[in-house]
């Protein structure tokens, strides 16, 4: 059998300051890839709802032990931005899990709010990186939906970057 326990995929953002296993997008973006081959193979069939992906997603958190998302600063202060009126922080959310609606989970996906550079692009231009839109948007509303359920919140690591990317080598 596979023991997957101990990998964690992180993104290959040049703000990273430990070594690392990356992937572009970390696991996010290896499960969006996953979803979009099923999704192909099925001819769409398959993934029809959003809690198949918040399903599939979190059987592969609980196997890993952790699943792996990055953002960045710039991303989450123009989220915190959008989402002044209802007076969301990110970082309030550590404790109190916000109220998962229509207008939340909507504005986590839009590609000014995201990031993670690789799935910024792919929410850009979701054809050129071969996925369907609503697939990718549902693997990242999964991720938040995760992260902020009490029962999953210690599988689901959201990493935020400060500053400008700096890479400097892959190897």
């Amino acid at each position: 059998s596979l023991d997957a326990s101990p990998s964690v995929l992180s993104c290959i953002d040049g703000r990273e300051s430990r070594r690392i296993h990356g992937t572009p997008g970390g696991d996010l973006g290896e499960f969006a890839l996953m979803m979009s081959v099923v999704d192909d193979m099925t001819g769409g069939a398959y993934l029809v709802t959003e809690q198949r992906v918040v399903d599939a997603m979190e059987a592969i958190a609980l196997l890993k032990g952790t699943f792996y998302m990055c953002t960045d600063d710039a991303a989450v202060s123009r989220l915190e931005q959008t989402l002044a009126a209802r007076g969301f922080k990110l970082e309030d959310t550590q404790v109190t899990p916000p109220l998962l609606d229509e207008e939340l989970l909507a504005a986590l996906t839009r590609p000014e709010h995201v990031g993670c550079r690789p799935l910024r692009m792919a929410l850009e231009n979701p054809a050129v990186f071969g996925i369907r839109r609503e697939v990718l948007e549902w693997c990242v509303r999964s991720f938040f939906r995760l992260l902020w359920s009490p029962e999953h919140a210690d599988h689901m690591q959201l990493v935020i970057y400060s500053g400008e990317p700096r890479e400097q080598a892959v190897l």
